[in-house]
């Protein structure tokens, strides 16, 4: 409710022409370029540079395509082009309201339209670009497979031509010269077992040394027998005595078998830790996983892979819905909700028939701010305890009754749906009295009055967020002393309701009403500062809910504002602040007004605009001290 807080203000322009362009100064007023939003149409220019708004309704229609914007000593300079050279007598066209606000919705869907004119072709050129880039990469590709087939063309041409050579060259040797050749240069015997590695280096002087002994054994055989002879008898100290040739062989064992016998499969039984999810586990993402296993526990079983993660064969009591009920319960009562809600939803996964972990589960939800989901919850258990396969005495069904409908309207209450909020407590008033005191002693001291103020707090929330709704459409459509009776009224109802103050704040600024805007903005910011959590509940049996609806149920500041250290309750509080300083500075209040923005700053440090302002305000103030001296 807070995107009307603060009502944009009407910018300032001047224009010039020719007879084919149009060109737009308008002042930034110390707002930063990059900030600038500009919209151009046919027959409008929107021009968002927060907190001010400029929107014009041309008198004749401009090119929305081509046109061009720049910023130069704080002033952006907007240049379009007419569609039809000619002057005009005027920028804006005149006209009823209604008139001029069916030409903006007139140009808005052409232009839209043509954007998405746009967007088709930019995609199609994208696709017919991507598929020209494959083409050519599968060019490049068959270059280079061609590249590579020829160099080993050539490689293998290579080393054919060495291979004839060298046969061609032993060929034409003689006897006399092979025997000799021979003696000098011995083959050499190889083990039959050699690595790969050796294979590959020594490949070609392998290939010349089987040529050779080849040749050799075809040849010479007598010759090198009587050469051998003659050699020894001439030098005793020369020994060309061939080495035997040795053999080596790896032993490797036989496969192991099963124990039974040589021919049977073995099979070994493995299990692996379960885990939910199909990725390899990290420490990293721990955290998220159950964080998400938490959000999305109920739709587990429909996921066609993660229920596979749900059907291990884990420790059988970590399967017993009784037992996880029971360790949900104990997880709940040390605060841990998070793991509560684990146990009661693997609970579920269980039994899905189990009732009061549907209920406790929904009070885990309303704890962790998860309102949606207690809400689903809460009908879940009473669609069961309405089922006729439901084992719970009349006593126990009227009892979770009552606490499923008030804890289903805190839920609705909570999310600013107080229509369903008033229904809820309505039926839950109506079947606490038909409750017997044994049953009442157990609702942890919620009585009839109890309740009865309870559905009156939700009838003022109801009537004061309507009457602020109709005051919010009154203020945008201008009709401010409208808005702000309307705004009183509602804040008659409830005067902690914050963000009826903040927007009353800023109708009150709109008005001139500084000091009344000041007033209202303190007031919201106390009231965002409260940081008051609700009281923890108790707990009951465990046959019922852990979490009965305690005394006073809602807690009307909880209610209206979000919770404590929320991205939305800081975001209201920055803006709050803002509105609060800009009134202090309009009133020359510049110390108050520093301290304001020096405090949305903190709440917000990537805000540069709120840094700059503030630098703004600082220089200001030095300026004024320096002049008073």
């Amino acid at each position: 409710h807070f995107n009307t807080l603060i009502m944009p203000l009407a910018g300032e322009y001047d224009w010039t022409q020719r007879k084919d362009t149009l060109k737009l100064r308008i002042p930034l007023k110390g707002v930063a370029p990059a900030k600038v939003d500009i919209q151009v149409t046919e027959s409008t220019l929107k021009v968002n540079y927060s907190p001010y708004i400029l929107e014009i309704v041309f008198s004749h229609d401009v090119d929305a395509l081509k046109h061009k914007a720049s910023v130069k000593d704080g002033v952006l300079i907007v240049s379009l082009f007419k569609k039809l050279e000619m002057q005009w007598d005027s920028l804006e066209a005149v006209g009823d309201k209604e008139v001029l606000l069916e030409l903006k919705k007139e140009a808005i869907l052409k232009q839209n339209k043509l954007n998405e004119d746009l967007t088709t072709k930019r995609s199609e050129k994208r696709i017919s670009e991507e598929k020209h880039a494959v083409r050519k990469q599968m060019a490049l590709d068959e270059m280079e497979r061609n590249r590579l087939e020829n160099v080993k063309l050539e490689e293998k041409k290579e080393a054919e031509t060495e291979v004839y050579e060298t046969f061609s060259r032993l060929n034409q040797l003689n006897p006399q010269q092979k025997t000799e050749q021979k003696i000098n240069n011995p083959p050499k015997k190889t083990t039959k077992v050699t690595t790969v590695t050796q294979e590959v280096v020594e490949s070609k002087k392998n290939i010349f040394d089987d040529i050779d002994q080849f040749l050799e054994d075809d040849d010479i055989d007598d010759d090198i027998h009587r050469i051998k002879s003659n050699v020894q008898d001439k030098d005793e100290e020369t020994n060309v005595e061939e080495a035997p040739e040795v053999e080596e062989f790896q032993f490797i064992p036989p496969p192991r078998s099963s124990g039974l016998s040589m021919s049977c499969d073995a099979k070994v039984p493995i299990q692996f830790t379960p885990r939910l999810f199909p990725t390899p586990m990290r420490e990293s993402k721990a955290s998220e996983e159950e964080d998400w296993i938490a959000k999305n526990r109920r739709h587990l079983k429909k996921h066609a892979v993660m229920s596979k993660g749900l059907s291990g064969n884990g420790d059988f009591s970590e399967e017993d819905p009784v037992w996880l009920k029971a360790k949900g319960d104990d997880f709940f009562r040390s605060g841990d909700f998070k793991s509560a809600l684990n146990a009661y939803s693997a609970a579920i996964d269980s039994d899905e028939g189990m009732i009061h972990c549907y209920s406790n589960r929904s009070i885990c939800y309303l704890k962790l701010h998860l309102f949606s989901e207690c809400k689903l919850d809460c009908i879940k258990a009473l669609e069961l305890l309405s089922s006729p396969d439901c084992t719970e005495n009349q006593s126990n069904k009227d009892l979770m009754t009552v606490k499923l409908l008030m804890r289903r309207g805190t839920a609705a209450c909570l999310m600013g749906f107080f229509a369903e909020a008033l229904v809820d407590y309505h039926q839950a008033n109506s079947k606490y009295m038909g409750l017997s005191g044994n049953e009442l002693s157990r609702l942890n001291g919620v009585t009839h009055e109890s309740l009865q103020q309870d559905i009156a707090q939700l009838k003022k929330l109801h009537d004061a967020n309507a009457l602020k709704e109709e005051a919010d459409s009154l203020f945008a459509e201008a009709q401010k002393d409208k808005a702000l009776t309307k705004y009183d009224e509602a804040l008659a109802l409830i005067p902690m309701h914050v963000s009826c103050l903040s927007n009353r704040s800023a109708c009150k600024m709109a008005m001139g009403d500084l000091v009344g805007c000041v007033a209202d903005c303190s007031q919201a910011i106390n009231l965002l500062q409260h940081d008051e959590s609700p009281p923890r509940n108790g707990h009951n049996s465990s046959n019922s809910s852990i979490l009965p609806i305690p005394t006073s149920t809602l807690n009307m500041l909880n209610t209206i504002l979000p919770p404590p250290g929320s991205e939305k309750r800081t975001s209201w509080m920055v803006k709050t602040l803002m509105r609060r300083g800009v009134s202090h500075t309009q009133l020359d209040n510049l110390d108050e007004a520093i301290v304001d923005f020096s405090k949305a700053s903190a709440l917000d440090p990537k805000n540069e605009n709120i840094k700059a302002d503030l630098n703004k305000l600082m220089n200001t103030r030095e300026k004024s001290k320096q002049m008073k001296q």
